[in-house]
């Protein structure tokens, strides 16, 4: 993976919270894991512990719909978050697709 797709993946993740986030943020950074799920998923599922909490709140609302084992595994290391915000999202983010 292009450290390219990294900062921007990062960056996308790490809007503020706002309608530019909902709006555009969440379906760009969406699309970038759809290049290559497999990897990228990967390398979030071992990076996402060092994101801050922005971050990670919104990398759990963008794979709320999205129920493959990468996706899971993310998840339930965020739900387990000493962040409120992030282990609420990740939780939600859970059983949706349970």
């Amino acid at each position: 993976m292009e450290p390219e797709v990294k900062r921007d993946l990062k960056e996308l993740l790490d809007v503020p919270e706002s309608a530019l986030w909902y709006e555009y943020a969440a379906g760009a950074a969406r699309d970038i894991i759809e290049e290559e799920p497999e990897e990228i998923l990967r390398w979030l599922l071992d990076e996402c512990a060092d994101f801050n909490a922005n971050m990670q709140e919104h990398l759990a609302y963008i794979l709320c719909d999205e129920p493959g084992s990468f996706e899971h595994e993310i998840l339930v290391r965020l739900s387990k978050s000493g962040n409120e915000g992030v282990a609420w999202r990740a939780n939600e983010a859970l059983n949706y697709y349970r």
